[in-house]
């Protein structure tokens, strides 16, 4: 799946690997992009973040039908599933897996 699609599938994109057509020019940019979040967290930028979210509600909206089957399908036969937690949870470890020095900053950032 190219980039610019993956772009488009939200929580999917996260969760999805390049397929083997993604152009080597491709790669190259998203490991740059990729690189450059993995690396020093940029203070500033962080700070405009939390801002945003302190002036709002903190809600993330992502628009996937396989996703979202998924979460609903589990919903409706596991007891007490719930969708958001359970969504909540897997982005938070997507993230820490994926962005640990970030994750690290967000955790220590006061978000209140």
């Amino acid at each position: 799946m190219s980039e610019k699609k993956r772009l488009g599938k939200g929580v999917a994109g996260l969760f999805s690997e390049p397929s083997e057509g993604v152009s080597k020019e491709t790669e190259a940019t998203t490991e740059v992009r990729e690189e450059t979040v993995k690396g020093a967290v940029d203070d500033v930028v962080l700070k405009q973040a939390v801002d945003k979210v302190r002036s709002g509600k903190p809600v993330t909206s992502v628009w996937s039908r396989p996703i979202k089957v998924a979460l609903h399908y589990l919903f409706l036969t596991v007891p007490g599933f719930r969708e958001s937690v359970t969504a909540e949870k897997m982005l938070e470890e997507a993230l820490k897996t994926k962005y640990p020095e970030l994750w690290e900053k967000v955790q220590q950032a006061d978000l209140k």
